[in-house]
């Protein structure tokens, strides 16, 4: 999964979940800016929205619950062991 840690962007929209919550594509929107996730590992993941403040900060605002593709090369959770 390639992404430019180094560019900001006002609206990032990704089209497949995250297993896990990834910050970086937080990090890389402008202040102001909006990101559009949905986070799970399995059904029913969660659509969130995320604000960028321009104090740095960011809100989190869940939307609905759904269940899509895992984006390819994405974090996974680490496997229960005995």
């Amino acid at each position: 999964m390639e992404f430019d840690e180094t560019q900001r962007y006002d609206v990032i929209v990704l089209t497949a979940s995250l297993p896990i919550y990834d910050p970086r594509f937080e990090r890389a929107l402008r202040p102001g800016g909006r990101l559009f996730v949905v986070v799970g590992a399995g059904a029913p993941q969660r659509a969130c929205l995320v604000r960028s403040a321009s104090d740095g900060d960011s809100a989190s605002e869940p939307l609905f619950e759904t269940s899509i593709e895992v984006l390819e090369g994405a974090s996974r959770p680490a496997a229960f062991r005995f």
